[in-house]
């Protein structure tokens, strides 16, 4: 139920508070305010927060970040037994998408996810763009990421689902060899350096 306030603040805006439950913890009463430049907007706001609570949207987990449920995802993934190879690689993923970490994850569109791949299979100057194989991945991490946040109730969508990997996109993409790597066949016996390349 809105409870309009009917204020105007010291910003100009006028708040209305919307009621989404009992704290679990507190069990006080708990409510979600928003703003608008008139009442008109105001109400609105207060009224597509109320659809969202229908929908079982929880609206305290809006000032979630991606950030926060990128950490959730991969504290999940090590909770169901993920091997350390595949967790350093959704690790590196995860800092692919680094450009969406403090935005809200309601906020967080198709576009939003879509541009960071177009720009991720780019070529640079002394850098290649990511293979289509690794922006998939990276697509594949994000969707993962927002389908918890779906479950959870945080969000009723996932805008990643929508995303495409660019066509011109590279199939493959070798990496240059670290000097770890370059030692490592340099000491291996002559005989076996092809394979160990």
């Amino acid at each position: 139920m809105a409870k309009s306030r009917n204020k105007r603040r010291a910003d100009g805006r006028i708040a209305v508070q919307v009621y989404i439950g009992k704290d679990k913890e507190t069990g006080k009463r708990k409510y979600k305010t928003v703003y608008g430049a008139t009442q008109k907007e105001a109400d609105e706001k207060a009224m597509q927060a109320k659809i969202k609570l229908q929908k079982g949207i929880d609206l305290s987990a809006e000032r979630d970040t991606f950030g926060q449920w990128a950490t959730r995802f991969l504290v999940v993934k090590e909770s169901d037994g993920v091997c350390r190879s595949q967790m350093d690689s959704y690790r590196g993923y995860c800092r692919h998408l680094s450009a969406l970490e403090n935005i809200p994850i309601y906020k967080i569109n198709a576009w939003d996810i879509q541009e960071i791949i177009i720009e991720l299979a780019k070529d640079r100057p002394g850098k290649k763009g990511l293979a289509k194989n690794t922006l998939r991945q990276i697509k594949g991490t994000v969707k993962q990421i927002m389908q918890l946040a779906v479950e959870s109730r945080a969000i009723d969508f996932n805008p990643a689902k929508d995303v495409r990997i660019p066509a011109n996109a590279p199939e493959k993409h070798r990496e240059a060899l670290t000097e770890e790597q370059q030692q490592w066949i340099i000491d291996t016996p002559h005989k076996m350096q092809r394979a160990a390349m």
